[in-house]
């Protein structure tokens, strides 16, 4: 501060000499010689010249000779510096992300409807290891048959912190979606799903876990031009349903509470051999185990391939996905007396099912509008033991086109031709978002 008003002084000075003597020599008036104007010019570049190194002294510490307040405030401000800089406080950063999508469905035999749909996710980097993932599923249902109980559900998608152990360990904990096979983790929301529908594997009554409460280990490790990628997790394990009559012997794997001590544990391993191509094998084990059904094992076994590449001969992009389920559970006999009024029932509860799909999109032709399209055709399936509810096979066959209106939202229609048990043909528009 002192040099500052120095320098202000001496510029002043420097002017009004500069003004009142024009290089003239000094005369009895009182105007300043020539050597005197010189000296000071002399004296004040080189204050100049110490400023720069003042200033830089200037910092949180106070420097020697201030005053008792401009040295209590230095050292606040170097404090507050050091507990920001410990806390992380300027390192957050958070992002909303997610998807949307409007639909409408028509199946054969049963009332056509609109639907909609909004899943919000937001994405919270608390420091350079530190992350946090929240979601929500925001959906519409009813009413009944007697036009009542409309309500929008909400559901907690996933909420969970991970850490970053090294470059190839990610750890969290929380609800996330299960890494059994690579669907849920990576294909289904809507606009990244090429068709209207989940695979029936994966669909309400399949055979696969979706998301679950636990804890989990992932990452990936490069091996020469390949590349490994793994994931090992410990959940609350399913629940198997018994009193049921339409779904007994199925798996619950809403498992926001255990019904025991046996939790599931699993892990799904990755291969990617070139980028464009991932093949995976996953494995789940748990003991469902209520009253009366303790000798109940339940194995899962899950492979998935992915292929997504830019053909030249064909001018386009190819996609092609796969993914197929086995659901272990042993013999068991389900309402033994009769009480439920459905058995005795038993059965040797093995059941699979899975799908392929390929989609094409021409994206190297010349016509414009024809490079938004995309052409799909999935083939999807579903086995049921002979003597379970809902025994026999479901297949579906879904031809789909796709219009990309931007990269990330797309109009779809589709048809699901379906056979089996309770299958109905679908039709189905609809239009999604993910931002």
């Amino acid at each position: 501060m002192q040099t500052g008003r120095l320098i202000l002084s001496g510029a002043v000075f420097l002017a009004l000499v500069a003004s009142a003597s024009e290089a003239q020599e000094p005369n009895e008036g009182g105007y300043v010689s020539r050597k005197e104007y010189d000296a000071l010019k002399k004296e004040l570049e080189e204050v100049k010249a110490r400023l720069p190194a003042q200033t830089e002294v200037a910092t949180p510490q106070a420097p020697s000779g201030e005053g008792n307040g401009s040295r209590s405030l230095n050292e606040k401000l170097g404090r507050t510096l050091a507990i920001a800089e410990g806390s992380g406080l300027g390192d957050t950063k958070m992002l909303i992300a997610g998807d949307a999508s409007a639909g409408f469905f028509n199946p054969q035999g049963a009332p056509s409807t609109f639907t909609a749909e909004f899943n919000p996710m937001l994405l919270w980097q608390l420091n350079e290891r530190l992350f946090f993932e929240g979601g929500l599923e925001l959906a519409l249902s009813g009413p009944d048959q007697n036009g009542e109980g409309s309500s929008t559900d909400v559901e907690l998608d996933s909420a969970y912190l991970t850490y970053l152990l090294t470059d190839w360990a990610l750890v969290g904990a929380g609800k996330f979606t299960v890494p059994f096979t690579a669907y849920h983790n990576h294909l289904d929301p809507s606009w990244i799903n090429k068709l209207p529908f989940d695979p029936l594997v994966y669909a309400d009554g399949g055979i696969a876990p979706d998301s679950g409460v636990g804890a989990f280990l992932t990452g990936a490790v490069p091996w020469g031009r390949a590349q490994f990628n793994y994931a090992v997790f410990l959940t609350n394990g399913p629940a198997l349903i018994t009193q049921d009559p339409a779904g007994a012997g199925s798996l619950n794997f809403d498992n926001f509470n255990d019904l025991n001590n046996n939790k599931a544990l699993g892990f799904r391993v990755g291969y990617l051999p070139v980028p464009e191509l991932e093949v995976g094998y996953s494995f789940e084990f748990s003991r469902p185990s209520p009253d009366g059904f303790e000798t109940v094992h339940s194995q899962l076994h899950g492979v998935d391939l992915n292929y997504v590449a830019q053909v030249e001969q064909i001018k386009g992009q190819l996609t092609a996905r796969a993914g197929w389920v086995w659901s272990l559970l042993g013999e068991a006999t389900y309402d033994p007396t009769g009480a439920l009024g459905f058995g005795p029932l038993r059965f040797e509860n093995n059941r699979n099912g899975g799908y392929a799909e390929v989609a094409y999109r021409p994206t190297k032709v010349a016509e414009r509008v024809l490079r938004n399209f995309e052409f799909a055709l999935r083939y999807d399936r579903l086995d049921i033991p002979s003597a379970a509810p809902g025994a026999g096979t479901r297949e579906q066959w879904t031809p789909g086109i796709d219009y990309w209106i931007t990269p990330r939202t797309v109009l779809k229609i589709a048809y699901a031709l379906a056979h089996g048990e309770g299958a109905q043909n679908v039709f189905a528009l609809q239009f999604a978002t993910g931002f």
